[in-house]
């Protein structure tokens, strides 16, 4: 059912008929701001009663309006697992403090528990009101939770979740915010902590590698570091020390650096001792060559991911430096403005490559000659593999990719274009295709996009037929739309059409860190 339909139901009746559940997600069923409407609002009570899931072990709520008192009631459970993602906590209070605070005490079956951006809302006795000036704090206390080992706490508007002053020595996935220029856990208190997965999101990147320097990292398998602030571009990042620290363990870094530039001031001194990292995400606004020269030296790296949004980089020599991984790379996602040939010469020598992206900027070439076209002359391009505008003379390259990624900001022209050229030859033998937004960053067209969820059924029936005729070797061509931009009527139409088009279909949801949003993804099998 919708969402508008479930918020005119009593939950807690059909609940009773299922007091065998022991896992429940909840998500959407009222919206977050409809106070400011006039419009009634329900929190996750008028839904459901916990007393009628005696035997719930793992609740997740995502994007719901939750009271100081259901908090209280739920941490008191025997529970395994609480997970709060989006949420609005409200507080019943007849005067608004400039702080309030909510004091939560979990109780010891407690394995998970999980704070995830959610945000405060005060409510008068006359109407709710959310008052920005304010703020609330819910100071959790886990020294009961002996079973903890996965806690994650990341700050959202106006609300700081607060640990008491304990060692937490138990999880072995922590995610932390930081609070007031500070990392909500010092290294002290998780010292003993045997940490396998490890967040940390703070502006200050020195604060960061103090911390890491202080904690036990001989079993840290996933280090995820978020350093920067929305407000603040353009500052630089020197990552030096990090790469200094013995990770003996570290198998997957993800570096988050926002609008801010990364560096290594001085190379010489660095000694990697990431003996096992086998994958490296990157997201900045540009990378220095030093960096780079470092990434090219890594053995062990399979998956590499840079997302580069300055339009200075020279991506000639950053390429230039890739075509050189000595590691036996298989999955390369790294942003450029290269043309596609250019790109299939630099990935040419990796000969263990599996899967590659490309994105807008590399089409820009060929779509830019669509201006001058006619659009109905464009309307149903077809595409015949047997007249392309390929040189005879030329050996074409056919690199042995088993996937292929597209990040697209003109949806039908560029991928229509992308089969055009005579380099999409390079890529002949694909087996799956994935075509998804790119995210609107500073070289998006906005004056020419086409959002892919705004391709007409017409369109899109033609583009499918296209893509497996030029990339006659596929299997699975994969369609991944921003759920906010698909209405329950154009879902339903998808569905119908791409059942049509292909011998079976899938249908899910995820959620994308680059789009910052939940993501609705059809899978189609030829």
């Amino acid at each position: 059912s919708s969402p508008q339909s479930l918020s005119d139901v009593d939950l807690g009746d059909t609940m009773q008929k299922f007091d065998f559940i022991t896992d429940l997600y909840i998500l959407n069923l009222t919206h977050l701001h409809a106070h400011r409407n006039g419009e009634s609002c329900k929190t996750v009570q008028d839904f459901i009663s916990l007393e009628t899931i005696p035997r719930l072990r793992t609740l997740k709520v995502k994007h719901m309006l939750v009271t100081d008192e259901f908090l209280e009631k739920v941490s008191n459970m025997t529970l395994e697992s609480l997970n709060f993602t989006g949420c609005v906590f409200l507080t019943f209070k007849d005067t608004v403090q400039q702080w309030e605070e909510i004091k939560v005490t979990f109780a010891k079956s407690y394995e998970t528990i999980c704070f995830d951006k959610c945000q405060r809302c005060v409510e008068y006795w006359s109407s709710y009101a959310l008052f920005p000036r304010h703020c609330i704090a819910i100071r959790i206390n886990l020294n009961n939770c002996v079973k903890l080992r996965n806690l994650t706490v990341k700050m959202g508007r106006y609300i700081s979740v607060i640990l008491s002053d304990q060692i937490i020595d138990g999880p072995r996935y922590l995610s932390s915010d930081e609070m007031n220029c500070k990392l909500l856990l010092s290294s002290s208190q998780c010292y003993g902590a045997r940490l396998e997965y490890l967040v940390i999101n703070i502006r200050d990147v020195e604060l960061a590698i103090k911390f890491l320097k202080e904690i036990n990292r001989s079993k840290l398998k996933h280090l995820v570091l978020i350093c920067y602030e929305i407000r603040c571009i353009c500052d630089v990042c020197d990552i030096s020390n990090l790469f200094n620290l013995d990770f003996a363990a570290l198998e997957v870094l993800e570096i988050d650096a926002g609008g801010n530039d990364l560096e290594l001031r001085d190379k010489s001194t660095i000694e990697v001792k990431m003996k096992k990292l086998e994958t490296l995400r990157i997201n900045c606004w540009c990378v220095d060559d030093r960096l780079i020269q470092m990434i090219t030296e890594l053995e062990m790296l399979k998956h590499l991911e840079m997302l580069v949004k300055s339009w200075d980089v020279n991506y000639e020599l950053l390429w230039r430096r890739l075509s050189n991984l000595k590691g036996p790379i298989e999955k390369l996602f790294v942003s450029s403005d290269q043309t596609i040939s250019e790109l299939v010469r630099s990935i040419e020598p990796l000969n263990k490559l599996k899967e590659f992206y490309i994105d807008g900027r590399s089409i820009f070439p060929l779509s830019d000659s669509l201006a001058n076209r006619n659009d109905d002359e464009f309307q149903l391009a077809k595409v015949d593999p047997n007249k392309q505008n390929l040189v005879k003379s030329r050996n074409v390259v056919h690199l042995k990719l088993h996937t292929l990624h597209i990040g697209i900001d003109s949806a039908y022209e560029e991928l229509i274009e992308l089969m055009l050229c005579q380099d999409s030859e390079a890529f002949a033998d694909i087996k799956k295709l994935v075509i998804f937004e790119a995210p609107t960053d500073s070289w998006t067209r906005l004056e020419r996009i086409q959002k892919l969820s705004e391709i007409s059924p017409d369109l899109l029936n033609n583009l499918i037929e296209n893509i497996f005729e030029t990339f006659n070797q596929l299997d699975v061509l994969v369609f991944c739309y921003k759920s906010s931009r698909i209405s329950g009527e154009k879902a339903h139409i998808l569905r119908k059409l791409f059942s049509e088009k292909c011998r079976s279909f899938k249908e899910r949801c995820d959620w994308s860190d680059n789009c910052n949003e939940e993501r609705t993804i059809f899978e189609l099998h030829k």
